[in-house]
């Protein structure tokens, strides 16, 4: 028994442990020694910051510094004399301006206000600011008025002239309601709204996709009812315009004035299906993809579809399908989008065997 216990002793447990445990010391060993090797072969290859040159500067001795050649220092010299600050830095109103105009418009940079209030000068300015930075024009404009311009001492032709430049000048600087502004000043001054500036204000407001406005415009120059517009691209765009603000409760009288006009073209019958499209109207749908086989105008992919797809919300799959048949007889016209509309449309209304016969 004492044989036994003296052979069980902390020294034979513990041999018995680092044993039972050797091929985890070993790895413990071999990666404490790998990062102390690396630790120390990294710290020895690593450079050491520089100094700043204030640094460097408190380290040499009083009285000494770095030599510098005369032409170099003549040069760091004359870089230090002309080196903007940071207040220079950043071009300013005037350089930036100055970049815009050109020479004819360079005497309306800094107007007095005894050029603002002279007529004949504001006219020039405004003929001329137009076409060279709409921003200025619209910007001269508000300045004149306010030192007291008046523009009703101007000859007619020359008035209206001025007031159409202005006009295009505030939409292109989208500004239309300044635009509308404008128009209003331009009747108070006793200048006529003619067809040429209501079709201007018109086609640049559709363009740059100022719908209300657009009609706002139009409700102001038509109360003039002595003006005649018969031109049919103003319908158009006025058309456009009620369809995109969804105005609709405008579209049938612009279509019949359009309509007045001559015969519209395939966009106008597309807005005008999307006027029905949206009123639910199957039945005008059909009546203007019919009018418009009648009056030779191309019936594409697009106004088939949303006729069809207006058939097929209303229900009327029957219309729905002889509207499809009629498609079939065009080439290019019908495509996957085409029976998808129609087979949901046949699916909601539990036509399925309908529904199947499209495939």
């Amino acid at each position: 028994m004492e044989a036994t216990s003296m052979n069980i002793g902390p020294a034979n447990i513990l041999f018995e442990v680092v044993h039972a445990m050797r091929l985890e010391l070993t790895f413990l060993v071999f990666f404490g020694c790998l990062y102390l090797m690396n630790k120390y072969f990294f710290s020895k290859a690593k450079p050491s910051p520089p100094k700043s040159s204030k640094a460097r500067m408190a380290a040499m001795p009083s009285g000494e510094g770095p030599k510098v050649s005369g032409k170099a220092a003549d040069s760091t010299a004359s870089r230090r004399r002309t080196a903007p600050g940071p207040s220079t830095s950043i071009p300013t109103s005037d350089s930036a301006e100055a970049r815009i105009f050109t020479e004819p418009a360079h005497e309306f940079r800094h107007p007095r206000p005894e050029q603002l209030r002279d007529e004949e000068w504001f006219a020039r300015a405004a003929l001329t600011l137009k076409s060279v930075q709409v921003q200025r024009a619209v910007e001269v404009y508000k300045a004149a008025l306010r030192v007291g311009l008046d523009l009703s001492k101007l000859p007619p032709s020359k008035g209206e002239e001025v007031f159409v430049a202005l006009v295009t000048a505030a939409i292109r600087a989208n500004q239309p309601l300044e635009a509308l502004d404008i128009l209003k000043n331009c009747r108070s001054c006793g200048f006529k709204i003619g067809l040429g500036l209501a079709a201007s204000a018109t086609k640049l407001c559709t363009s740059k996709q100022y719908y209300k406005e657009c009609l706002l415009i139009y409700d102001f120059i038509r109360q003039d009812e002595s003006l005649v517009l018969d031109e049919r691209s103003i319908w158009s765009c006025l058309l456009f315009c009620a369809v995109e603000a969804r105005a609709y409760t405008r579209c049938p009288g612009f279509w019949k004035q359009m309509q007045a006009c001559g015969t519209p073209y395939n966009k106008d019958y597309g807005n005008m299906i999307r006027y029905a499209s949206n009123q639910r109207e199957w039945q005008l749908t059909l009546t203007l993809i019919a009018e418009m086989r009648e009056r030779g105008v191309e019936v594409d992919n697009v106004v088939y579809n949303m006729a069809l797809a207006t058939c097929v919300t209303c229900g009327k799959t029957d219309e729905a399908r002889l509207l499809l048949k009629e498609m079939e007889a065009s080439e290019g016209v019908v495509d996957v989008i085409t029976y998808n509309t129609l087979a949901k449309g046949y699916a909601k209304g539990g036509k399925m065997a309908e529904c199947f016969q499209l495939y």
